[in-house]
């Protein structure tokens, strides 16, 4: 008899000393559990500063590129008139005078060349570099030298459309950057 309540005794230790181990493993298991929890959501939070980051800087990037091409568009019309007017191509000096905005192109062109280090997508930066390379090319264009005029005209028309697409191409992969950061 005097077994039989050594055992019952002993199953009813073992059944609590399991039950303390269960709630012991519990616990850290809870505890790791959580852990991992406040890691994800960490990451989570690190992701979703990092999406605001890059659609803040997209954004203002929109703006920047089409002031970028308005201010080139004001020097080619300014060309393109005195051409149509005189019949001399007069592209060559490398800055809008003023009243055009130069000084808005050179913010324009400074803030673009902040901003573009921002964005993490190589193609993306292929694009919009492809674009200011355009707006440069453009702004650049070589003086008329009476000889020429007419092919310097023209090659300016031509390039001003290549910047034209270019600022599509651009505008088209930061609109599509954009729906992809708000669909994830």
């Amino acid at each position: 008899m005097a077994d039989v309540n050594l055992w019952a005794v002993a199953g009813g230790v073992a059944i609590y000393a399991g039950g303390l181990g269960t709630e012991l493993l519990r616990g850290v298991l809870t505890r790791s559990a959580s852990r991992t929890e406040r890691e994800d959501a960490r990451t989570q939070q690190r992701q979703d500063r990092r999406e605001d980051f890059e659609v803040a800087a997209l954004l203002e990037l929109q703006e920047v590129i089409l002031v970028m091409a308005r201010q080139v568009g004001v020097g080619i019309v300014s060309d393109d008139t005195h051409f149509r007017a005189t019949g001399s191509w007069r592209r060559g000096a490398p800055l809008l005078p003023d009243e055009a905005g130069g000084e808005a192109s050179l913010v324009a062109g400074r803030t673009f060349l902040k901003l573009k280090p921002r964005i993490p997508s190589a193609e993306l930066r292929t694009v919009l570099e492809a674009f200011h390379y355009s707006c440069t090319e453009v702004t650049l264009s070589p003086p008329g030298d009476g000889h020429n005029d007419q092919a310097m005209h023209d090659e300016g028309m031509r390039r001003a459309a290549a910047m034209t697409d270019r600022l599509v191409a651009a505008q088209d992969a930061i609109d599509a950057r954009i729906r992809d950061l708000y669909a994830t």
